[in-house]
């Protein structure tokens, strides 16, 4: 297994830290210049996000509207909103608002939301004849097949208060984003290492979907559940005797 440093990841974080300060700037400018300027500073935000965008032009990659825009026009407006609220009141009284305290840790629960954005963005995985291809974030792996020793069906619950959120988020897709709106636990599949190192690549939104993957593992001899186990497992129903 080789790693090494990718500097999309970099420019993927310069994006979203640029766009973020101009959302916020229109927030703050919709309650004290008014609507006209914020509008102006919003679509110059949306236009450096549309522009600077790149598309990943890997064999498996998340599916962009679920996957990475919502995600980030999510954590966008939930931060710069929270940001806002305080300072629009701030000249009612002299120094910042007690409200401060509670906002701006709202406000920061955004970033959340534009992580997510930004490791769905970064990803891209090429099976490859030899091995895997697999970029996320700040990194790249090369993972020969020879080192997996097999694979398997992958799941996590979300936190409690990522639950609670669920009335406020509904959205009708479960994807890497959905599933935090939906409160619904995160799924894919679990790479097992010879050397005991666990890999996990999670499969909502993934485009095409995980069968190119199974099928690349399937080929190279690494053993694991079928294909239709490995996507969803259904329990039987019970015969009641009668």
């Amino acid at each position: 297994m080789t790693r090494s440093f990718s500097g999309i990841g970099l420019l993927g974080l310069l994006r979203r830290l640029i766009v973020a300060a101009l959302v916020c700037a229109a927030a703050v400018l919709a309650g004290r210049a008014g609507l006209w300027p914020a509008l102006a500073v919003l679509l110059l935000a949306v236009l450096i996000y549309a522009v600077t965008r790149r598309k990943t032009q890997a064999a498996l990659r998340y599916a962009a509207g679920p996957a990475v825009i919502g995600p980030d026009w999510l954590g966008l407006v939930w931060g710069a909103v929270f940001l806002a609220l305080p300072l629009w009141t701030a000249d009612a009284a002299p120094g910042l608002p007690p409200s401060v305290w509670l906002l701006w840790p709202m406000a920061g629960a955004g970033l959340i939301f534009l992580w997510i954005g930004w490791r769905a963005d970064t990803f891209g995985l090429d099976p490859g004849a030899e091995g895997l291809d697999l970029r996320r974030g700040l990194g790249r792996l090369h993972l020969p097949y020879a080192e997996i020793r097999a694979h398997r069906p992958w799941r996590r619950d979300l936190p409690r208060w990522m639950r609670a959120l669920a009335p406020l988020l509904a959205s009708g897709r479960p994807t890497a984003a959905g599933a935090v709106m939906l409160a619904r636990p995160r799924r894919g599949m679990m790479l097992e290492l010879h050397d005991g190192e666990q890999v996990v690549i999670e499969t909502d939104a993934l485009l095409p979907g995980p069968e190119p993957l199974l099928l690349a593992l399937t080929r190279a001899g690494v053993g694991g559940p079928p294909c239709s186990a490995a996507r969803t497992s259904t329990p039987k129903a019970k015969e009641t005797p009668r």
